[in-house]
Parts: structure tokens; sequence; C-alpha cells
């Protein structure tokens, strides 16, 4: 399983939200990377709260590598594409 096969794989767990709301997780993650990953699980209910909240820990512990911000920043781009 390469990059693009778990980014697509993730990314289909990230729940529709509607635009505003998506719109404050991305900014979340621009100040906060991570968290707004993390809120994720309170609003998207708790069919995937596992993934969110590994996810969302594995972008905070990386932000120092730049890595981890830029996938936040990616993860938000994600939420607002979904939204409604």
């Amino acid at each position: 399983m390469g990059c693009g096969d778990f980014i697509k794989i993730f990314s289909e767990h990230i729940p529709i939200l509607t635009y505003r709301i998506a719109i404050a997780i991305f900014i979340t993650n621009i100040f906060f990377p991570g968290i707004g990953t993390i809120c994720l699980i309170c609003l998207g209910g708790l069919d995937y709260w596992v993934e969110h909240l590994m996810i969302g820990l594995i972008q905070l512990f990386c932000t120092p590598f730049i890595f981890g911000w830029i996938w936040s920043l990616v993860w938000g781009c994600y939420a607002i594409r979904k939204s409604t």
C-alpha cells in the first residue's frame, strides 16, 4: 500500500461537515496542527474515532519536522472539499 492509497482510504473517513465548520477545522489545523483533526471525533460521530485520534496525534508529533503541519493542512483541505 502506497502513500496515495493511505490518503485515499483515510480521507474517506473525514465526515461531511458544513462549510463553516470545515473552515474552522482548517484554521485550527493551521495554528494547532493535528488538533483540528482530533476535533473531527466530536463533529463526525464516533465511527472512526480511533483513526482520527491516531492521525491527529501523528500530525501533532510530526509538526516539528514540518511534515505534520503540511499533512494537517491537507487534511483541512479535504474537510473543506467534502463540506456541504
